[in-house]
């Protein structure tokens, strides 16, 4: 249950540990909205391992796979700090490639339905869902938030933050990004746009591209001349692939779902060092906090349904890094 805090915000408490007996189905809608209480916007995430085993038991989690597999499992509630909106975390319980794209229609018909029964305007797609759904070209409406601008100013602002806590200056400064996709491309261009000279690398390239201050490529060792590397790949451990041809004291700033594992972290710090991309607000907090997570970090997805849900309306990367600086959001650097 929800119990009320000193402010009039419903707050979280342990319910939220135990989400497997509230599952998200059609008919159970109605059922979860009366437990939560209310929500301004949702956060939809998924069901990669590391995430579901912090809140679910392995045996509890394959019988919700089984017997459920397109429910949803609310998981986490984000405070308003003084934003005076509060969103509620949902996850698919399986990685949304493995549905099919009828299931995932039915998957965002439920969210759709739960939100707006619960009272949530805007609808924030985490991690590797916006990519999906563009490759199985599913429509969606207007209250499902891509995420796109607020991810590429959380990667932006932290890569200067970084850069400028390593003292590594702007000039003859060239930056890898590794993985171009729905994330990777959208860095890439913004970067180059800003004066950066970038070697994007991307294992599925068959040829060199070469435009004005930016090399697409398929070759690893491009990335040699690279001081500071983005790992914007699917996966965080998709960075081993890359790691023997990066150079020594090379600097990685993740922005990655699941992140790292410990082998592959260790592996940076016998070339470099690692940082976390961030945004962070005072008193806003993910409660429960995202598995190996810092619960004042706000991830770059969520950042723009955030600002969504407070009224704004944002229809360029150039207003939301404006909002950004508006509303007192801040740069989170974390170094691993």
């Amino acid at each position: 249950m929800l119990a009320k805090g000193s402010d009039g915000m419903a707050q979280t408490t342990q319910w939220f540990e135990h989400p497997g007996s509230h599952l998200i189905l059609p008919d159970t809608i109605k059922d979860v909205t009366a437990v939560i209480g209310g929500g301004d916007y949702l956060f939809v995430v998924y069901g990669a391992e590391q995430l579901e085993a912090s809140y679910v038991s392995s045996q509890r989690r394959e019988e919700i796979r089984w017997s459920y597999p397109l429910a949803l499992l609310p998981i986490a509630y984000i405070t308003p700090g003084d934003t005076g909106v509060r969103g509620v975390v949902l996850s698919m319980t399986n990685h949304p490639s493995r549905f099919s794209k009828e299931e995932l229609e039915e998957v965002l018909r439920t969210v759709r339905t739960f939100a707006h029964v619960l009272g949530a305007g805007p609808i924030g797609l985490g991690g590797q869902i916006p990519s999906i759904l563009n490759l199985r070209r599913l429509r969606r409406d207007s209250s499902y938030v891509m995420g796109a601008f607020g991810s590429v100013h959380t990667v932006m602002a932290t890569f200067e933050a970084v850069r400028e806590l390593e003292g590594i200056v702007p000039e003859h400064l060239t930056v890898g990004v590794n993985g171009i996709g729905f994330l990777g491309r959208r860095v890439s261009r913004y970067m180059r746009d800003s004066g950066y000279r970038i070697v994007g690398y991307e294992p599925e390239a068959t040829r060199d591209i070469q435009g004005i201050g930016m090399l697409l490529t398929g070759n690893r060792e491009e990335l040699t001349q690279c001081g500071i590397v983005l790992n914007l790949a699917p996966k965080g451990d998709d960075l081993e692939e890359i790691l023997p041809y990066l150079q020594e004291g090379v600097v990685v700033i993740d922005d990655t779902h699941p992140r790292p594992s410990d082998s592959t972290i260790r592996a940076v710090f016998r070339k470099g060092r690692l940082y976390w991309a961030g945004m962070r607000k005072t008193d806003v907090l993910i409660t429960p906090s995202f598995p190996g997570r810092d619960p004042e970090e706000i991830p770059g997805c969520a950042l723009e349904t955030i600002l969504r849900a407070m009224g704004f309306s944002i229809p360029s990367q150039s207003v939301l890094d404006r909002l950004v600086g508006e509303q007192n959001f801040e740069v989170f650097p974390q170094r691993a």
